[in-house]
């Protein structure tokens, strides 16, 4: 069983699940458990850390459960649970600014990369911090 997440041009995150059986190929697609589409937080870029047992991603979700869509994107991350996902977790501090993150890579030796584009200045920087233990 293999799986794969990747986005789709409304900015959601779904899951496929790839079963090769011996009488053929089954493929079952989902909206991931965690993301919440019809909120609107443009859930988007996952990333998995190299044992997969963590995605990160950025999202316009608010950081308490009710609020408001926020402007800015953060980067979020979640658990892999048995065979499902834990709840979405806000990186915060220091990675996460008054500023746009998104598009977090996690490389092999679990380096996290993300672009940061400042709400006050039409910029955009290339960002690099350790992922969380």
């Amino acid at each position: 069983m293999q799986h794969e997440t990747w986005i789709r041009d409304t900015i959601e995150l779904w899951v496929s699940e790839y079963l090769d059986e011996a009488v053929g190929r089954e493929v079952h697609e989902q909206i991931a458990p965690f993301a919440e589409p019809e909120l609107e937080y443009a859930d988007g870029h996952p990333s998995f850390t190299p044992d997969g047992n963590r995605v990160f991603f950025h999202s316009h979700r608010p950081l308490l459960p009710g609020g408001e869509r926020k402007e800015d994107a953060d980067i979020w991350y979640v658990e892999r649970q048995g065979s499902g996902w834990g709840e979405p977790v806000n990186l915060g501090p220091p990675v996460n600014t008054d500023s746009s993150e998104f598009g977090p890579t996690i490389s092999p030796s679990g380096d996290l990369y993300l672009s940061l584009i400042h709400i006050s200045e039409p910029t955009r920087q290339l960002t690099q911090s350790r992922m969380p233990s």
